[in-house]
């Protein structure tokens, strides 16, 4: 997708406010899909995997002494808190996370830009794993109570009742 300008920033901090230890650097990772924080510490490299569709609201806060504050409010009630090194780079994952997980036309969605890499005769033969004549057989119909009919095979809308 071009959206995303920046892949991967590293030396992001993901505050906590429950712990009171010093926030442990690591690498933001933006994807499609996902948001991925990896923490850089050897000894636990723990991730943190927040989806775009989960995202309600983006914030990028002032410069801080710290950094560049960038807090992300989640549909699920979680916050999560960066801070990144360069207001440029804060500034351009902010924007990348507004377009990705707030998309202005529906075809903006991922959905719409996926492109498998099998061809379209593969794609289409996953909807002939189920045979439904020969299911529907195996369950023992058409039988008195039941009838098997292409009525609707287009799928087309029926007058009701009212109408007649």
């Amino acid at each position: 997708m071009d959206h995303i300008t920046v892949p991967k920033v590293e030396n992001v901090k993901l505050l906590d406010r429950y712990m009171d230890k010093k926030p442990p650097n690591g690498t933001l990772y933006l994807t499609v899909t996902h948001l991925i924080y990896v923490e850089a510490s050897r000894a636990s490299r723990k991730e943190t995997w927040i989806a775009l569709h989960h995202i309600a609201t983006v914030e990028k806060l002032p410069i801080t002494s710290l950094g560049c504050p960038l807090i992300l409010h989640c549909k699920n009630f979680r916050i999560a808190h960066f801070v990144l090194d360069s207001d440029v780079v804060c500034h351009e994952v902010y924007i990348s996370l507004l377009k990705l997980s707030q998309p202005a036309l529906p075809e903006d969605l991922y959905a719409f830009s996926y492109n498998p890499k099998s061809s379209k005769e593969m794609r289409e033969n996953g909807w002939k794993l189920i045979d439904p004549m020969s299911d529907f057989k195996r369950m023992g119909i058409p039988n008195r109570y039941w009838t098997i009919t292409d009525t609707n095979r287009i799928y087309e809308v029926w007058p009701s009742q009212r109408g007649l």
